[in-house]
């Protein structure tokens, strides 16, 4: 049976949004559990999102309706479709911004003319201006509309903290709400990850990484069927016979060919996403294990959960020199 989707769009620019965060230690374990048949799936850009979609979607429960959330930000998720199963995916920070920049060279900032396109010059070339170009709006005065904030971000992303923005800032009615406003700063470029946290932990049923994409689709499969396939053990090719793969026509990229000075900028913009990371996949790690155990099925690449948070040690470096 096939699963039945639908995207939240539009996104109502009238609705009220309480300073109330509603923490209750006391439900987290009953919240997570049960399972509502309402799965709604937190879309942070540039987390393979889109392949979730469709590969997330055909592992949800037959009686379960899948929404996607049109990439709005959870106050604005939790509001428009309550009571529901919430699934969100984390990516590692640093790359995570290396694709919001390749996304905006590929549609919006050769016609700005900020950078060539890529049939023009090198895959990075622009990169290093439009990391100096965000590094400069920190702390200054900010455009207090809509318009105003999306050009100051060239009509695309904001780096500033991204994945944790979706969690922890709340909505400023008088800019109104869409899906936009995740993707340009409204309230903080320094969110509270703590605050993310919290959220995570008491109202997110579902967390993946997609940095580990087969194994967060092994876990939803669990998550769903309390069961996995053999090919869900470590190295093989997942619950699925295809998985899908959109990389939007983004050419091959990786931060190993980045200078250190990039780095060492980079890690200032994602101060609270890797701290926020770490949580992540701490909590990943965990449930990923705890499956494992229970299905009889090794699920858990050790080396590579030691590749990422060698990764996490790295930034964190940059950001204590």
């Amino acid at each position: 049976m096939p699963c039945f989707h639908r995207t939240l769009a539009p996104i109502i620019a009238s609705l009220a949004f309480s300073d109330d965060v509603g923490y209750n230690d006391d439900a987290v374990l009953l919240q997570r559990r049960s399972l509502v048949p309402k799965f709604v799936f937190v879309h942070i850009a540039k987390t393979a999102g889109t392949s979730f979609q469709v590969d997330g979607g055909s592992l949800v429960q037959p009686a379960m309706e899948f929404f996607h959330n049109g990439e709005a930000c959870f106050d604005v998720t939790e509001t428009l479709l309550p009571n529901a199963t919430y699934a969100v995916l984390f990516r590692s920070p640093v790359p995570h911004i290396l694709s919001q920049f390749l996304h905006c060279k590929e549609f919006v900032l050769p016609a700005a003319g900020f950078c060539k396109s890529f049939a023009e010059g090198d895959v990075y070339e622009g990169f290093d201006r439009w990391v100096a170009y965000f590094e400069k709006l920190r702390g200054k005065p900010h455009p207090t509309d809509f318009e105003g904030l999306r050009k100051e971000a060239f009509n695309c992303y904001n780096p500033w903290n991204m994945q944790t923005r979706y969690f922890a800032q709340q909505t400023d009615q008088e800019i109104g709400t869409h899906e936009w406003h995740c993707h340009v700063t409204l309230n903080s470029y320094e969110p509270s990850a703590e605050r993310a946290k919290r959220i995570l932990t008491e109202r997110v049923h579902f967390l993946g990484i997609s940095d580990m994409y087969t194994e967060t689709l092994c876990l939803l499969h669990f998550l769903m069927h309390n069961d996995v396939p053999h090919t869900c053990s470590c190295g093989g090719p997942g619950p699925l016979k295809e998985m899908s793969h959109d990389d939007h026509g983004l050419p091959e990229h990786g931060v190993d060919e980045l200078p250190r000075h990039l780095h060492e900028q980079l890690s200032e913009f994602v101060q609270e996403d890797i701290r926020l990371y770490a949580f992540a996949l701490d909590r990943f790690e965990a449930e990923l294990r705890r499956a494992s155990k229970s299905t009889g099925v090794q699920m858990v690449c050790e080396d590579r959960f030691k590749e990422l948070r060698a990764e996490i040690v790295r930034v964190q470096s940059f950001q204590s020199n």
